[in-house]
């Protein structure tokens, strides 16, 4: 199983009760919905995107998930829409590698 890491930019965020954020998002190509629980994001926010199959999260679809560390996304990425993203650290693709391998072993 292969994971496509791309560049979007955020268009619009909309809370979701207290923890999450709907997220439509950019990525050259097409609009995706992201949903997180990075609580600062905002409108025009350059991100890395895991383009990871479809998941629901409280009832809603997201498309894909933030890189980042933790509960912090990554907000600056360089690059084109929806190319592979320039100069991120590496310890911000972790949690994309866990969901794969959660996903593998079912």
């Amino acid at each position: 199983m292969g994971v496509d890491i791309v560049v979007g930019e955020i268009m619009s965020v909309s809370k979701h009760g207290d923890s999450l954020m709907i997220t439509n998002v950019n990525t050259g190509k097409h609009a995706i919905k992201v949903i997180t629980n990075d609580l600062n994001v905002k409108e025009g926010d350059h991100v890395g995107i895991a383009m990871l199959p479809p998941m629901n999260f409280l009832g809603i679809l997201s498309e894909g998930m933030f890189l980042g560390n933790g509960s912090n996304i990554l907000k600056e990425v360089e690059g084109e829409l929806g190319s592979m993203p320039k100069g991120i650290p590496i310890k911000s693709l972790n949690g994309t590698r866990n969901l794969v391998e959660n996903f593998l072993k079912k």
